[in-house]
C-alpha cells in the first residue's frame, strides 16, 4: 500500500507579492496580517488569535511569540525590518496598523480586531478575505486558501538554501517528520532549478 502523498500549494514570491499589493492598497490590518502569516509561518487560527501580550516591543528588534497549535513547538521570533521594501518591511506595516489603524478603545487583546465588531476576528473571515485579494490577483483555486501562505515560507526558506532542520523552526514543527511534505518538487520548480544550474557551467 502506497503513503499518502501529501500535496503543498504554494504562491510564487512574485504571486504573493501581488496578494500583498492589493491588500496594502485596501487595509493596513490585512497588510500587516499578510505579512505575519508569511514572516512566521503561522496557521489561520495562531494568526487570529495572536495577542498584544505576544509581541514584544520593547527592545530595538522587535519579537513575536507564538503558541503553536497540533501539538507544535511555541516560538519567539523577530519581527522583520525589510528596509528599502515598504511592502515587505514588517515590522513598519506592523507598527502602523497598531498605531493608526487599530481600534484604541477595542473590547479584546487580540491584536488584529475585525472591522465590523472591534472583536477578534474568526479564522473563517480571514479566509474570506484572503481568498477575495487572492482572486483578484488572479491565483487559481488551488492557491486561494491563506494555509498557502504557511507552505509558500517554508518553500521560498528552502528556496533560499536553507535546510530543513531551519524550515522546521521557523514553523514551530516538533519533527523534521512533520516537515517533509515541503521538499516535495514540482515539475516547472525542477526545470528553473535546472536552468539556473546552467549557468554554472563553463
Amino acid at each position: 500500500m502506497k503513503a499518502k502523498k501529501h500535496k503543498v500549494s504554494a504562491l510564487s514570491p512574485d504571486q504573493l507579492r501581488g496578494v500583498l499589493e492589493i491588500a496594502a492598497a485596501k487595509s493596513p490590518r490585512d497588510h500587516a496580517m499578510l505579512l505575519v502569516q508569511y514572516f512566521h509561518g503561522l496557521r489561520a487560527s495562531e494568526l487570529v488569535n495572536l495577542k498584544l501580550s505576544d509581541l514584544d516591543r520593547r527592545q530595538r528588534v522587535w519579537a513575536v511569540k507564538v503558541e503553536r497549535l497540533k501539538g507544535s513547538l511555541e516560538t519567539r521570533q523577530s519581527v522583520w525590518e525589510v528596509k528599502g521594501k515598504p511592502l515587505w518591511n514588517e515590522r513598519k506595516v506592523l507598527a502602523d496598523y497598531l498605531e493608526n489603524h487599530r481600534p484604541k478603545d477595542a473590547p479584546t487583546d487580540v491584536v488584529f480586531v475585525s472591522s465590523k465588531r472591534d472583536g477578534p476576528l474568526c479564522r473563517e473571515a480571514w479566509n474570506r478575505i484572503f481568498k477575495a485579494y487572492a482572486k483578484e490577483a488572479g491565483l487559481p483555486p488551488n492557491l486561494q486558501h491563506n494555509h498557502c501562505i504557511r507552505h509558500s515560507r517554508a518553500k521560498h526558506l528552502l528556496g533560499a538554501g536553507n535546510s530543513l532542520d531551519h524550515v522546521r523552526q521557523s514553523l514551530g514543527h516538533s519533527s523534521l517528520n512533520s516537515a517533509i511534505i515541503y521538499t516535495n518538487t514540482t515539475d516547472q520548480e525542477a526545470e528553473m532549478a535546472a536552468r539556473d544550474a546552467l549557468k554554472l557551467l563553463p
